[in-house]
């Protein structure tokens, strides 16, 4: 039994980090607690409407109830050039179901188990062990941040690309890796595209490039991918295979995004270009170390603190590294690295109280229009997964 186990190990891994998230989530799973706030009233609701036509043969395009008539092609609420949520519908429809809270619920916690699989995948590849990348999805996955956001369907099944563009990322470092990362890199990031939740779009595009910048050193290369001289691709040739992959994905969502973009325009408070209105729901440093030290003081969606073990995991960390000298010098460079990308998203969530994102925000129309900038400190969550 222990030899199938060694054989198939890596099987186990990726079935148990499929399901951990509906085990974890029992109470919901098992339909004894429902979800309430944005998943019924503005997510079902949607997709519901959808269904409903759907089943019988036709494809609605407006929404005559809404504001005296709203457009449903181009509100990302209705996520309606979504694969996946295609996928869902044709499912219910060859099967018979009925298009329930309750099935809809099980289509959102999908997406975690989506990024689980990425994330164990991506971790695979930086050559950690596979038993420790099992271990880092079983409890990332179970933190507070993530099962915060089951509220918004659209957010996990956006946030659920991560991993797999940081995967695509990755093996972009590798010169035989190339079509790979492309096919990888194209297709998730066109999933995240038309996930219908704008914001992770903008906070994940910080996420990246960072982790570009830094997977692409040499450190990195020798101490993390472990790639060959004759292997490893130039920092341009990955520039470009990463461009190429994103630009193509965003040439085909572009025409929805943009007619999203003139629909948000239209919509109340949605085009103020109001400093005052980007500062909605955003954080400071008294929520953030509040986060880490009393929950209770700090806003929820703001919270830098993802629960205890992700906690346990940083402070072992750090003082392993403290402690263990050589282990210090070896590991730096991620660790400046972490320091300064928690940093730049500690500012990003300050939003008008910050010098940082003011600069952004004075130069970037696109983020004119965005709030609740405390919500970006889910980018964190795939660098505390590397710790």
């Amino acid at each position: 039994m222990i030899k199938n186990f060694q054989k198939n190990k890596n099987k186990y891994y990726i079935f148990g980090l499929l399901i951990w998230p509906y085990i974890f989530l029992f109470p919901h799973t098992s339909n004894l607690l429902v979800l309430g706030n944005d998943f019924e009233l503005i997510y079902f609701s949607y997709k519901k409407y959808i269904y409903e036509f759907f089943i019988d043969g036709l494809i609605p395009l407006w929404l005559p109830s809404q504001s005296s008539g709203y457009t449903l092609i181009y509100n990302p609420f209705a996520q309606f050039f979504y694969i996946p949520s295609w996928i869902l519908f044709y499912f219910h429809k060859i099967f018979l179901l009925d298009f329930s809270k309750y099935n809809y619920l099980i289509y959102t916690i999908g997406g975690i188990s989506i990024y689980n699989l990425g994330q164990y995948l991506w971790l695979k590849k930086l050559n950690i062990n596979p038993f420790y990348a099992f271990l880092a999805g079983l409890i990332i996955t179970s933190g507070l941040k993530i099962t915060e956001i089951l509220r918004f369907p659209n957010a996990v099944h956006s946030f659920c690309w991560f991993s797999w563009i940081l995967l695509g990322i990755t093996l972009s470092q590798y010169n035989n890796k190339k079509l790979k990362s492309s096919i990888v890199i194209f297709f998730s990031t066109l999933m995240l595209l038309t996930a219908g939740y704008p914001y992770y779009i903008v906070y994940s595009s910080l996420l990246f490039s960072f982790f570009f910048i830094f997977i692409s050193t040499s450190w990195a290369k020798v101490n993390m991918l472990k790639i060959s001289k004759e292997n490893s691709s130039s920092f341009v040739s990955s520039l470009f295979v990463c461009s190429v992959s994103f630009a193509l994905s965003l040439i085909i969502a572009l025409p929805w995004l943009l007619k999203v973009l003139q629909t948000l325009n239209m919509t109340k408070n949605r085009n103020l270009h109001d400093i005052n209105f980007a500062s909605v729901l955003n954080s400071n440093l008294v929520d953030n170390l509040g986060s880490w030290f009393f929950p209770p003081i700090s806003m929820a969606e703001g919270w830098f603190y993802f629960g205890i073990f992700v906690t346990f995991i940083i402070i072992y960390f750090f003082i392993g590294n403290i402690l263990n000298r050589q282990s210090l010098i070896k590991n730096k460079l991620l660790i400046v690295y972490f320091a300064i990308f928690y940093f730049i998203v500690f500012s990003f969530s300050k939003a008008g109280d910050s010098s940082i994102f003011n600069f952004f925000w004075e130069n970037f129309d696109l983020i004119k229009n965005m709030r609740a900038w405390a919500r970006i400190n889910i980018i964190l969550i795939p660098i505390f997964s590397i710790l």
